[in-house]
């Protein structure tokens, strides 16, 4: 994945240290490098997958089939899926080229159903397992010159309930987590592009020219009301909850929600 929001050393090592067998997933092969090499430098192992979920060309679908195949048949079976591939972009609706538009629904949208759709395949003859999306607010509120972004994220969140229903009676849960703006670097290079500056920003309240539905849901969606951004040493909690055994009597809740396998796609 991407990993551009929550880089998967904050996921995958929440679930290795918890005692699973972890696939990592990333398009850049650099940096899953990096990443496995963290994992090693903190004694912890993994299982590198690189592979493209992105659904941009023609055989992204058998590439995802493979990728969980291969994870399946190095790790055992497949319980957990951390859908969290993604990527930003942003600009005026009137200008926004067309390949971006099909860049974040390929990305952020169909590359959920296809790693959702293959695990599901190994997933549901046993009758048990687990699927967390990370999604965004961004999908939950209005955000201007983020249409395809916002809108590939609302994609993600009610693909969240629809599947959540469709298999939650068959041993399966699947729930995602909606982060509100997170300190990352995908955050920290998109503001560089648009020559803003984050931390001022941070601290400006709400527009006065919306009306008080606008300003509260902007203030309490759109800013940082505490004077600081969500970091990402925030999520193990929230990302606990929505993956854990525990938590198997819920499904589609979005949140900040034996021998297992997790698969950080």
């Amino acid at each position: 994945s991407a990993f551009g929001k929550l880089p998967p050393e904050i996921l995958a090592r929440l679930l290795a240290q918890n005692g699973m067998k972890v696939g990592l997933n990333d398009v850049n092969p650099k940096l899953l490098e990096q990443t496995m090499a963290e994992f090693s430098a903190a004694g912890l192992t993994a299982l590198a997958l690189p592979a493209d979920v992105s659904a941009l060309y023609p055989a992204t679908a058998a590439e995802v089939n493979a990728m969980v195949a291969r994870a399946e048949a190095e790790l055992g079976p497949l319980w957990l899926l951390v859908n969290n591939a993604g990527v930003f972009n942003a600009g005026p609706t009137v200008d926004l080229p067309e390949a971006a538009w099909d860049q974040a629904f390929a990305v952020d949208a169909k590359g959920v159903f296809l790693c959702s759709q293959a695990a599901l395949r190994v997933m549901l003859p046993r009758r048990q397992g687990r699927i967390v999306n990370i999604a965004s607010i961004a999908g939950q509120i209005v955000r201007t010159g983020q249409i395809a972004y916002c809108s590939a994220k609302a994609a993600v969140i009610h693909f969240t309930r629809c599947l959540a229903v469709e298999v939650a009676s068959q041993g399966i849960t699947v729930n995602c987590l909606c982060p509100g703006m997170t300190w990352t670097e995908m955050l920290q290079t998109s503001a560089a592009e648009r020559g803003l500056k984050l931390r001022a920003a941070i601290a400006q309240p709400a527009c006065r020219n919306l009306d008080q539905h606008q300003r509260r849901e902007r203030a309490n969606g759109g800013r940082a009301l505490m004077g600081r951004l969500i970091q990402k040493s925030d999520f193990p909690d929230a990302f606990a909850r929505s993956q854990s055994v525990q938590h198997g009597a819920a499904a589609g809740d979005r949140d900040l929600g034996r021998r297992v396998v997790g698969l950080a796609a």
